[in-house]
């Protein structure tokens, strides 16, 4: 019996062989650990599942369209190993066989299909790539999807065994993969799954700040955003809008009924008097709180007819010779009428049609210190302009004595390169430095007939304009000069679709525009997308800039170096003129011994929040106290205007205590005799001194002082 035993052994053994060579062939259907279904463990069964340091992957398609032929790859690899198989099979979202699998390569695969209507591809014994180790083989087939929706699963097994011709040594893996169904929302040829923006078309996918989301539905497009935190709910990302800051300011009415207030300046001559200039064409006296009826100049018969509802021409500049006190000297910009071509963009405008002269010209006082000389004009410098818009027009001497001022690039939108022709010429004005348009223009006014153009100035002996101080500029609407620290020059220029920007500017220095619009590349044939890259050599960055979801055009503003507000010391307060062409105007402000990208808005007071104003400029007194002016309407020639003295926030405490030691006495009186006849300080809170409450401190206001002091009259006006 002996025999017996040994040939059932060697029965069996061969049975196994062949069995296992079988399986290499062909192995059983419904072994790919779908459910319902077993895994190759059941006939290899050495090592606990998915245990081995092998790896099993499906490469397919994220998604797939009904009627879709999509190409599948299965991988398999395991160190050590050298012999290989492999079994997948594709089901719907109920578990039932969905779709059509194809073989495509029939030496290495082979396609069968179960009883329950399962089909699988598997590995033929050529496929097994037997006796080659460590390898990693791949399968390829493909699956068409027809008759299918919603999510389908691939399952698959793998085998990773030794080719030892038996079931042990050898490690079975599993995997899956989901494929979903395309769906195109929006339409424009891309999955939702892989679409930036799913809801709205945007085959380009543009994402300017590539933060996953595309620019069309970013709620901050060009600032990363990925978190599309959007705080107050308003639609603009957090990331890209101004927040308010912690700096809180007092605003004191000071004059009103004023015809699109530019500028309010002063003439350092020591009578604290406050200078308005009017873009009807007048400049404006405010002395002691109160505005002069008289002009102090009118130059609306020189100017063009402004138009009534919206112009940027007009009386835009006016500067005091740092000698005025002695000389009488100051210097005017203003917008005069000249005849156009008839193909000059100017005279083709239906918005404010006519050609106009950018004028600088020299003024003098008359004999009453109220009133200039309104015969005493010099042409200092004319520029003509291509059409009515960018004119600039701020005019201020700097600490080195020279006489600054700007001029914007023609106006029109993309400096006139998208025009046919170029209206600007070839390459813009902004980029020219053999035109003054788009630039800050230098000149010493105090040497030659009527100036010379200072030696260092950039260009002075080589090409270019001996007068332009820096270049690349849109429309440089404001600057000032800080008089503390290094007295840099602080520029606002007014942007076009997309960005505001506020520079600090040197000499010889190259803005960027029309090569930029802030700190952006810039297409005049496609405004509202920046190109990724463009040549940037040689071009200065702002210091800072904000997009148009915060405002329109970008007012510039001073450093505050007066001693009223402690707090506001080295801080730049400007704003725009407005968030959407409504009486949205903001203050904002940047700490200049800080950050300089980082803006904030001011908080103003309750009665002033929201500001319901038009921002149209800023000034500066001779005590280096600023003010704002403000209009409710676009019409510059409407008396809408108003002047408002930035102060202390929440100041007024006790009208009266003028000098700020908390009751009101005598040594009160004292102080406000001295101020209003002596030159005397200002009341640090200047509501303090309006004691009457008329928002006016005068002799009115010493009367009432009097009276209360001295002869039983009424206590000062309650603060607000």
């Amino acid at each position: 019996m002996k025999w017996t035993k040994t040939l059932l052994v060697a029965v069996s053994i061969l049975g196994i062989a062949s069995l296992v060579w079988a399986f290499s062939s062909s192995p059983p259907d419904a072994r790919t650990g779908a459910p319902g279904e077993s895994t190759c463990l059941g006939c290899h069964s050495s090592f606990p599942l998915d245990s081995g340091d092998g790896t099993l992957s499906i490469n397919a398609p994220t998604s797939y369209s009904p009627g879709d032929t999509l190409n599948i790859d299965i991988q398999l690899a395991d160190p050590g190993q050298s012999r290989w198989g492999f079994e997948v099979t594709v089901l719907s979202s109920s578990d039932d066989p969905i779709g059509e699998l194809l073989v495509t390569d029939l030496s290495r695969t082979q396609k069968s299909t179960a009883g329950t209507g399962r089909e699988y591809i598997k590995q033929t014994n050529t496929g097994t790539d037997a006796g080659t180790p460590d390898a990693s083989p791949g399968w390829s087939f493909q699956w068409v999807a027809d008759g299918a929706s919603g999510p389908v699963t691939f399952y698959a097994a793998g085998n990773a065994a030794n080719s030892n011709f038996n079931t042990s040594g050898d490690y079975i893996y599993t995997t899956s993969t989901v494929i979903t169904e395309s769906v195109d929302s929006d339409g424009d040829g891309i999955d939702d799954a892989d679409d930036n923006c799913p809801m709205i078309a945007n085959a380009d996918q543009l994402d300017t700040d590539s933060d996953g989301f595309g620019d069309v539905c970013d709620n901050c497009e060009f600032t990363a955003n990925p978190g599309q935190e959007d705080s107050n709910l308003d639609g603009i990302g957090d990331a890209c809008q101004i927040p308010q800051g912690t700096l809180a300011i007092g605003l004191e009415p000071v004059a009103s009924g004023l015809a699109g207030p530019q500028i309010v300046t002063h003439a350092n001559d020591g009578s604290g008097r406050l200078f308005v200039v009017e873009q009807a064409g007048r400049i404006r006296v405010i002395e002691n709180d109160t505005l002069l009826t008289t002009p102090f100049l009118d130059l609306s018969s020189k100017m063009v007819t402004l138009g009534t509802s919206y112009d940027e021409r007009g009386f835009l500049g006016l500067a005091f010779h740092p000698d005025y006190a002695t000389n009488g000297r100051f210097f005017v910009r203003y917008s005069a009428p000249r005849t156009g071509d008839p193909d000059e963009p100017c005279e083709q405008s239906t918005f404010n049609p006519g050609c106009h002269t950018e004028v600088l010209a020299e003024y003098s006082v008359s004999t009453d210190p109220n009133i200039a000389d309104p015969a005493s004009e010099i042409i200092i410098y004319e520029a003509d302009q291509p059409q009515w818009n960018h004119n600039g027009g701020h005019v201020a001497f700097g600490p080195d004595g020279y006489l600054y001022f700007t001029l914007g690039d023609g106006g029109g939108a993309h400096d006139g390169l998208a025009d046919s022709p170029p209206s600007h010429g070839p390459d813009g004005n902004g980029q020219n430095i053999e035109t003054a348009l788009g630039t800050i223009l230098r000149i010493d006014v105090d040497a030659g007939t009527p100036y010379v153009a200072p030696v260092d100035n950039p260009f002075v002996g080589i090409t270019g304009l001996d007068e332009i101080f820096a270049y690349g500029f849109r429309n440089p609407f404001r600057f000032s000069f800080d008089q503390g620290g290094t007295n840099e020059l602080v520029l606002a220029d007014v942007g076009q679709n997309l960005f505001e920007e506020v520079n600090i500017v040197t000499n010889g220095g190259n803005y960027g525009w029309v090569i930029r619009e802030g700190a952006h590349c810039f297409d005049p044939f496609n405004p509202n997308n920046p190109p990724v890259t463009c040549d940037t050599s040689g071009l200065i960055d702002p210091i800072a800039e904000y997009t148009h979801d915060d405002g329109l055009a970008v007012v510039g503003g001073h450093v505050y170096r007066g001693s009223a507000i402690p707090e506001l010391d080295g801080i730049y307060l400007f704003g725009d003129f407005s968030e959407d062409f409504s009486t949205t105007g903001r203050i904002f402000y940047i700490d200049m011994d800080g950050d300089r990208s980082d803006i904030r808005e001011v908080e103003l007071p309750d009665d002033y929040s929201p500001f319901s104003r038009f921002v149209y400029g800023f000034g500066e007194d001779e005590d280096g106290e600023l003010y704002v002016t403000t209009a409710v309407s676009t019409d510059p020639t409407a008396a809408t205007g108003e002047v408002f003295r930035i102060v202390p926030a929440g100041c007024c405490t006790l009208r009266g205590d003028v000098t700020a030691d908390g009751s009101v006495n005598v040594q009160d009186l004292t102080f406000l005799v001295s101020f209003l006849f002596s030159g005397g300080n200002a009341p640090a809170c200047t509501e303090h001194g309006d004691i009457n409450g008329d928002s006016a401190t005068n002799v009115q206001d010493l009367t009432y002082l009097v009276g209360f002091l001295f002869g039983g009259g009424a206590a000062p006006v309650a603060c607000p």
